[in-house]
């Protein structure tokens, strides 16, 4: 079993983010992207919410991951936007189909694989109870955290010992695969859960008496960018159906201005703090001294293409 599902400590590699962040960008994605739940929305906001994970896969050197996650996700985007209007007929569905799929499951599978794979069960714990998450919610959660990646280590397993019987995709055996494959791996997975059920209760996890963690979880930096991701999102989506269902003019501007205020309000303080302070400092007699503020790489992107969704909306061109 990979390591970092067992330790209460981990080798840090990329961007170190707080679980309560991993859980959020998991929800935003599922709402934005596999449901589709935005409408017009999820059509602005899509391909920026699914170039997370592959900026997390890439800091996490995963080189592979992101190649496999760029070709999928990346390749479909691409199929989608300049193959789709010259096919009709079968082709044309075939590939508005394949594309689909793999434009909407993909960013949330692999999101919730990195959250998965670079979360201990520890620090998982101690980020729902800062939550204030009762304990029906959090035993059941820690318990998938670590149920998953336990099944793949067994389905792997599983795997080695049938390739030494020459049972594999393509084999002489084929036709044995579900007996000698599918069979074990759900016999195992049966067993896993209440085994990891088991052990969840015997640690203590649904005791009366409060446990101790020596889990050091908080926000930082990379955190306050990627909540912000979420919070602008979600409140422009707010914003955005709030205005296509007003028909008072002033109403419709006052939602406008405060989607302007927000998304711009952040471009020039991550961009243009230190400009400012730079030109204002002189005039009270201060030695200017550059604040240390972390630029999220594609702000500008971000906040444009959000802003264009609010004023197609505010135009009445999008509903």
């Amino acid at each position: 079993m990979r390591r970092e599902l067992l330790a209460s400590k981990k080798k840090e590699t990329g961007l170190s983010l707080d679980p309560r962040t991993k859980l959020a960008l998991l929800i935003t994605i599922a709402l934005f992207v596999l449901s589709g739940g935005g409408g017009a929305a999820s059509k602005q906001f899509a391909p920026i919410l699914a170039a997370v994970p592959l900026i997390l896969l890439l800091t996490e050197k995963s080189w592979n991951g992101s190649v496999i996650y760029f070709v999928l996700y990346g390749g479909s985007y691409i199929l989608q936007l300049w193959a789709l209007p010259h096919l009709s007929g079968l082709p044309n569905f075939l590939v508005v189909a394949i594309c689909g799929f793999f434009m909407r499951f993909v960013p949330g599978i692999m999101m919730g694989y990195i959250t998965v794979r670079t979360t201990t069960v520890s620090e998982f714990v101690a980020s729902m109870k800062k939550l204030h998450l009762p304990e029906q919610i959090i035993i059941p959660m820690s318990v998938i955290f670590r149920f998953f990646p336990t099944v793949v280590e067994e389905y792997n397993a599983i795997g080695d010992a049938m390739k030494m019987r020459g049972i594999r995709f393509g084999g002489g055996k084929a036709s044995a695969m579900l007996e000698y494959r599918l069979v074990p791996v759900i016999m195992c997975s049966v067993k896993i859960g209440e085994e990891l059920n088991a052990a969840a209760l015997t640690r203590g996890l649904g005791g009366p008496v409060k446990r101790t963690n020596i889990c050091e979880i908080g926000f930082h930096v990379q955190d306050v960018f990627f909540l912000l991701l979420c919070v602008v999102t979600v409140t422009d989506f707010l914003l955005a159906g709030r205005m296509a269902h007003t028909e008072t003019q002033w109403k419709r501007m006052f939602l406008l201005l405060a989607s302007l205020g927000i998304n711009l309000g952040l471009l020039c303080y991550f961009k243009y703090t230190n400009f400012f302070y730079q030109m204002l400092a002189p005039l009270w007699n201060g030695k200017f001294q550059p604040l240390d503020i972390f630029l999220p790489v594609g702000i500008s992107f971000f906040t444009f293409q959000s802003l264009s969704y609010t004023i197609d909306v505010y135009r009445r061109e999008l509903v």
